[in-house]
């Protein structure tokens, strides 16, 4: 049984993935709470890397990451609780 739609054009749909930075609009997380300063780094390199938007750490972690993010680099997503 085929999908319905399997058959119908989607190059309107293909046209407007090829324009948005989908990275962009995602968040990258590193929530482990027992995780070293290395690996929450090496978290942080891999959004930067990706491009992501936001950078969603435990609140324990803020001032430990705040230095290491650029101007136009991903936001800081703290997690509370």
């Amino acid at each position: 049984m085929n999908h319905p739609f399997a058959t119908e054009d989607h190059g309107p749909l293909q046209a407007l993935l090829t324009t948005i930075d989908l990275p962009s609009l995602l968040d990258h997380q590193s929530l482990d709470p027992l995780q070293g300063g290395s690996a929450l780094r090496e978290q942080l390199e891999a959004a930067r890397f990706w491009g992501c938007g936001g950078f969603c750490i435990p609140s324990g972690w803020v001032r430990k990451a705040r230095p290491h993010l650029p101007p136009n680099g991903p936001k800081l997503v703290a997690v509370v609780g």
